[in-house]
């Protein structure tokens, strides 16, 4: 009966994407070449500003928030193959992603494999259990941080970068050991 389930749901959601508009492949790959240019400009107006300090720091800034329009516009795209039609053409735009300090190879991977096989299950997603200060499941505990998460989050998020490059990949250790067996319901 699972089974059946998971094939009507799927045939559902075939139907819907293939009634979505064609023009947005073309708006997407509109997007990634103008998400990409804006960091590149903004990175050689930085390299070029180096003595006015405050306009530096400034671009650094703009470059942070590029990032996070890089990574929420293409890069998950790009690992779904969403981007273009050929698979070696969205590894292309991967590299993108490599080049900003992170490593698409793990990330990809583990987005994958950890989150879309057990998206949004408490104890399952590897996405969702390191939101650390940001509280995902209403039966979570609550801490003081919690109550001003809807305002913080548009601070912290440029900091996961951070907490991808300096620790998930070096310190991750799975949820679920290999030897279980169970799976969630």
């Amino acid at each position: 009966s699972d089974n059946k389930h998971y094939r009507i749901l799927k045939k559902k959601v075939d139907a819907v994407v293939k009634d979505l508009p064609k023009s947005r492949n073309t708006a997407k790959r509109i997007t990634t070449f103008f998400c990409i240019s804006l960091y590149v400009v903004i990175y050689i107006l930085a390299l070029n500003n180096i003595q006015n300090v405050g306009l530096y720091y400034l671009l650094y800034s703009g470059l942070g928030v590029a990032t996070v329009f890089i990574f929420l516009n293409i890069i998950h795209d790009a690992v779904h193959n969403h981007v273009f039609k050929k698979n070696w053409s969205n590894n292309l735009v991967l590299i993108v992603f490599d080049l900003l300090g992170a490593n698409s190879f793990i990330w990809k991977n583990r987005h994958i494999k950890m989150h879309h096989n057990y998206q949004n299950i408490m104890g399952w997603d590897s996405d969702i259990e390191q939101a650390g200060p940001v509280k995902i499941y209403p039966a979570s505990e609550t801490k003081p941080i919690h109550k001003k998460q809807h305002i913080l989050v548009f601070f912290m998020y440029p900091l996961y970068l951070f907490n991808w490059v300096l620790i998930r990949y070096f310190c991750y250790k799975p949820i679920v050991s290999v030897s279980d067996n169970q799976l969630p319901t």
